[in-house]
């Protein structure tokens, strides 16, 4: 909850089928590997893909999805990075320097914050995702601490506003 910061509980397909929450907060699905964390996040992609696809008046046909697991392969893409092309960023741990090399905590909170602009450093070049872009993370961590690492346990104020920009799920059985 933005306003007291309690966690709030609500079925995941509730979250799914709300685009004014897929278009606010990202989805990050934990778990360990072989729980069906993939096909589950394309599936919820390609979904929201043809709901705003329908929405903007558009053919089902034209939407689809991004699938990465860098920052860096956005910069060649640019053009499908709108409100309309949900994201899916697979197998990543915002703390692996390898996958997000340029990013910063303040960097984590706008990645993560789907109803604003972020611009973002990647190498070379900013990666602009659009307001309202649904973003979906599947990684093997087991918590939302260990999914962002960047060591800030000890600041609890990043921690809680990072909190505030993401549906998580954690699957507890494939």
């Amino acid at each position: 909850c933005e306003q007291t910061g309690e966690d709030v509980s609500m079925p995941l397909m509730t979250y799914v089928m709300d685009a004014n929450l897929y278009r606010k907060y990202s989805l990050l699905l934990l778990s360990p590997p072989g729980f069906g964390k993939s096909p589950l996040a394309r599936s919820i992609a390609f979904m929201w893909g043809v709901a705003l696809a329908l929405a903007a008046g558009q053919s089902p046909q034209t939407s689809r999805f991004i699938e990465c697991n860098t920052l860096d392969v956005l910069r060649q893409i640019s053009g499908d990075l709108n409100e309309r092309t949900p994201i899916l960023f697979g197998e990543v741990c915002l703390g692996d320097s390898t996958q997000f090399e340029h990013l910063s905590v303040n960097g984590v909170k706008l990645l993560l914050s789907c109803n604003v602009r972020a611009t973002l450093r990647a190498r070379n070049t900013d990666v602009v995702l659009a307001p309202g872009q649904p973003r979906v993370f599947t990684s093997n961590e087991t918590s939302l601490l260990s999914f962002v690492g960047m060591d800030i346990r000890g600041d609890r104020a990043h921690f809680q506003a990072i909190q505030k920009r993401v549906f998580v799920d954690v699957l507890e059985r494939s």
